[in-house]
């Protein structure tokens, strides 16, 4: 979805009126293609998967700069990273973003923002659903895991270790 950014932002009734933005599993494919590649989509898992859903709001303002404030909200089924098994992730995401035209308008005031927010430097058309799939990108654990996973390392203390007994052998110095 392809919109024109500073008009969008220049329409003071938006920041009132915000665009809402839904997608479902189904359409993760076609709509979102780099959240699909991520997420065990239900064809994939033997077991049922929870819905598997990405909505976000989007405001535009124009104060002393143009701002544009992404808020959502993601359900993604992620394989985990410990025991690959398919886990639910409830992901909320947020951020601000004040447009700039060159990148050196960006870098001047870059530093002076607040943590959630980015200074980004956009022409005429900006495509929402890219900025909102990198956001939701940007938000996801580096490595996803169940809080409580059977391949955690705190469920293989009991295992059997074959090189503890190396261990013992290295401390005991002849």
């Amino acid at each position: 979805m392809d919109i024109d950014p500073w008009a969008f932002c220049g329409i003071g009734h938006v920041k009132n009126s915000p665009l809402k933005l839904k997608w479902c599993e189904s359409d993760f494919a076609l709509h979102l293609p780099r959240v699909a590649a991520m997420v065990v989509l239900k064809n994939e898992s033997t077991e049922d998967s929870a819905e598997q859903f990405v909505e976000c709001t989007v405001r535009g303002w124009l104060d002393s700069e143009h701002c544009l404030r992404l808020e959502g909200f993601a359900s993604l089924v992620l394989p985990c990273g410990v025991c690959h098994g398919p886990m639910v992730l409830a992901l909320p995401f947020a951020r601000t973003l004040v447009l700039k035209r060159t990148e050196a308008q960006a870098d001047a005031v870059e530093d002076s923002l607040p943590e959630d927010t980015d200074a980004v430097v956009c022409g005429q058309v900006l495509n929402l659903r890219d900025l909102i799939e990198d956001e939701l990108l940007l938000s996801l654990p580096m490595h996803p895991r169940h809080e409580h996973c059977p391949g955690s390392a705190a469920d293989t203390k009991d295992k059997h270790r074959p090189f503890l007994a190396l261990a013992g052998l290295l401390s005991a110095k002849p």
